[in-house]
């Protein structure tokens, strides 16, 4: 039998939030412009997914109420603050191991 270290196993559990979290903004966004759950399959297929993804992410919802439900709420200050944390995380994460790379480079 295959013994799977730790670290990979702990990769695919993490996985495991980041695609429910994943289909759950698809539906939400598919509804908001009164298209079927169903279209979320075509984020499945290689390269098309990915463009479909993004033309979801700039086209604009439905105005007011759809069969769906009501408008959502506008976005709050800890919503923007949210948005914004996540990706000055990452590029600080990037700066930062760049830094150090160089530095640990130096040493040896």
């Amino acid at each position: 039998m295959h013994n799977m270290p730790l670290g990979k196993v702990n990769e695919y559990l993490l996985l495991i939030p980041i695609i429910a979290a994943n289909v759950i903004m698809v539906r939400r966004r598919l509804q908001d412009l009164e298209l079927s759950p169903w279209f979320m399959v075509i984020t499945l297929i290689p390269y098309i997914g990915r463009i479909f993804s993004l033309v979801l992410s700039f086209k604009k919802g439905t105005e007011g109420r759809n069969e769906y439900g009501p408008a959502p709420a506008p976005n709050t200050i800890g919503v923007w603050v949210g948005a914004l944390t996540v990706p000055t995380l990452i590029v600080l994460a990037i700066v930062v191991y760049a830094m150090f790379k160089t530095q640990l480079q130096e040493y040896l």
